[in-house]
């Protein structure tokens, strides 16, 4: 009788003990996997970060212009004001974007747009629309500020409308400053 209950469980309990040992080898390719993985992502990013850390600091500086990592917008219309003054205009109104203008006490004009481009490195990056109005414009100082200024500066700027009254010399230029936000992140790598 013994024999036939232990020669029973022997036939209801192996086929359970084989269905949970698939399970753990399962498990365990899967982590193993996961681990290999992690590794080569930590190793990629370890050769970038050293590669990062090569760049002179001046090549790192103009990056930085030409895309900063915040709006900068401060910088930017100080810029504004540098190349009016240049020119021989006067600056007269700044309108930014919704999401700026409460800290700093602008009017409001709209909100903040995403970039709307097929380059995946500008889908990432955060654009802050600018209405900028001058005064004392004629045809050779408009020429001189688009082609001299704006569109040979090292900030990336796209001018979106250009409206000019030679009439009475005002020049609205709506204009989108672009900068790419990077959220921070931690990375260690855990030991075993």
């Amino acid at each position: 009788f013994l024999l036939i209950v232990i020669g029973g469980l022997w036939f209801w309990l192996f086929p359970k003990y084989q269905s949970i040992q698939s399970r753990i080898k399962t498990l365990r390719t899967q982590q193993e996997n996961k681990k290999t993985n992690q590794e080569g992502v930590l190793r990629q990013l370890n050769r970038l970060i050293s590669f990062y850390e090569g760049i002179d600091e001046s090549i790192k500086q103009q990056a930085e212009r030409i895309l900063p990592d915040d709006p900068q917008i401060e910088s930017f219309i100080e810029e504004l004001e540098v190349i009016s003054n240049r020119v021989g205009i006067k600056l007269t109104a700044i309108d930014i974007a919704e999401d700026t203008a409460p800290s700093r006490g602008v009017k409001v004009i709209g909100p903040s747009q995403k970039a709307d481009t097929t380059n995946s490195w500008l889908q990432k990056a955060e654009v802050v629309p600018l209405s900028v109005t001058f005064d004392g414009v004629n045809y050779l100082a408009l020429k001189d500020l688009l082609a001299n200024y704006l569109e040979r500066s090292l900030r990336l700027v796209d001018i979106e409308s250009v409206a000019y009254s030679p009439d009475n010399g005002s020049l609205q230029l709506n204009l989108k400053v672009y900068y790419y936000r990077v959220a921070p992140k931690i990375l260690t790598p855990k030991k075993p």
